[in-house]
This record gives structure tokens, C-alpha cells and sequence, in this order.
């Protein structure tokens, strides 16, 4: 799942640059893909949206993106986002239709390179989730969340414990605190790592014993 990470934007900005120096000077395609991939989340997690758009678009017409659907439906997801983020919704809901289309077009007998193997169906409802909530509609954020948690494989605790508190999340912010509740009891706290995720969760267990 795309979590958040809890590297300063200094820190994580200059991993991505060197990870894409390298890249370049290695002439690997798929290396370059992924640098240019993280940088754009970098952006978007450090609240940089108009960079990460900016990102996101010029990936979108490099080659790989072009050629690999697996690629072109995370870029398209993370595109969605940004557009979200920055007020156009209807390029938002664009970009999800475009990510759903590319996903779609994904052959199954061909093997994901290993750092894409992360995009699951679970993941792309999880990314589809994040931008219906960006733009402030929340019920569909919440039927997202539910598909990607219910498609989701059993071993994958810390993305379930991370959509698990993003579900809670909505269903308060609608009003619903009795389901909000009984969504955070069935939180496992055992692979929550991350400090940002951590936050989120100590948040909202005190808002839910203020309510």
C-alpha cells in the first residue's frame, strides 16, 4: 500500500535524485522508471502536489509508461491524486478512469518487475480511495477502502492495519462514530511501524474517546 513515509522531504528528495542519477547514467529504463516514480511520491507525501503533477505527467510520456500498463495504471493512480490535491477534480476522476483502463490491460502471464509487484487490484482501490477523499467525497472514498481491505491477501497486516485506520478515518469524518469504533478495535497495532501511521492512529482513538 502507499504508505507514508517518515523521512524529512530533504532526506527523501535527494534519495530519489541519486537513485535517478544513477539511473540515467546506467541507461536502465525500468531503473529510471522507478526513480522518477519515487520522486513523485516524495512530492506527494511531503505536500508538494503541484511538483508531484508535474512529475507524474512527464513519466506518463516516457516509454516505459507508454508500453507497460502495470506502470501506466500507477502513474495514472498517482496523477489522480495530484490533480485532486490541486483542485481539478475532473482531471482527477479522468486520471482514475485512465489508471482502471491501464490496469485492465495488464497481462496476467507476464511476471511484474519486482518493485511493481506491489500493484494488486487491493492497491489500486487504496490509491482510488486517496484521491475520492482529496476531493471530498467520501462515501465513495469509503466503498474504495472497503474493496481494497477486502481484496487485500491475509499476510499483508501492515497495508490492512494502514486501510483499516483510513476506514475509521472516513467513517468519522461522516459522522458515523459508533462504526468508527468498532473499525479501530479491529485494528492490529503489531505492524504499524511507520510513526506518521502510528499518529493517525493515536489521533483518531483520541477523538473517538472525546466524541
Amino acid at each position: 500500500m502507499d504508505l507514508g513515509g517518515d523521512d524529512g522531504p530533504g532526506v527523501a528528495a535527494g534519495r530519489g535524485q541519486v537513485a535517478l542519477q544513477r539511473a540515467a547514467l546506467a541507461t536502465d529504463p525500468l531503473a529510471q522508471a522507478r526513480a522518477w516514480s519515487d520522486l513523485a511520491v516524495h512530492a506527494r507525501r511531503h505536500g508538494h502536489h503541484p511538483e508531484a503533477l508535474r512529475i507524474s505527467q512527464t513519466t506518463l510520456t516516457t516509454r516505459q509508461a507508454r508500453h507497460n500498463p502495470r506502470y501506466a495504471a500507477l502513474l495514472h493512480s498517482r496523477l489522480a491524486i495530484s490533480h485532486a490535491r490541486t483542485g481539478n477534480h475532473p482531471a482527477a476522476a479522468r486520471a482514475l478512469l485512465a489508471a482502471q483502463n491501464a490496469y485492465d490491460c495488464i497481462d496476467p502471464a507476464e511476471p511484474a518487475p519486482r518493485w511493481l509487484n506491489f500493484l494488486t487490484a487491493a492497491e489500486l482501490h487504496g490509491l482510488a480511495a486517496i484521491t475520492h477523499q482529496a476531493m471530498g467525497h467520501l462515501i465513495d472514498a469509503e466503498t474504495a477502502t472497503t474493496q481494497a481491505l477486502t481484496l487485500l491477501e491475509p499476510q499483508l497486516r501492515r497495508s490492512r492495519a494502514y486501510c483499516t485506520v483510513q476506514l475509521a478515518e472516513l467513517q468519522l469524518a461522516q459522522g458515523n462514530t459508533n462504526t468508527a469504533t468498532t473499525t479501530v478495535a479491529t485494528i492490529d497495532t503489531t505492524p504499524i511501524s511507520s510513526q506518521n501511521n502510528t499518529a493517525r492512529l493515536t489521533a483518531l482513538r483520541h477523538t473517538l474517546t472525546a466524541a
